[in-house]
């Protein structure tokens, strides 16, 4: 099994956190504005860390889906 390595190794992981940390209210307001609702189902193209992933999964809830991919 492959393991998915973020350019810039932990350095960029941690990027990643913080990019995601200051672009929550902004993306939450989105998803607010897009009209996300629960039982959705999701695809985040190019998710990265994940982090908008696992909001858009919140946001669903267990009735609805949330997938990421990355390459």
């Amino acid at each position: 099994m492959s393991r998915y390595v973020i350019t810039g190794g932990r350095e960029g992981k941690e990027r990643l956190n913080l990019l995601a940390r200051v672009m929550h209210p902004t993306t939450s307001q989105l998803f607010k504005t897009v009209g996300l609702y629960e039982t959705m189902k999701c695809l985040d193209v190019g998710c990265g860390g994940g982090h908008v992933t696992r909001l858009m999964a919140s946001l669903v809830g267990p009735k609805g889906k949330a997938v990421g991919i990355d390459f």
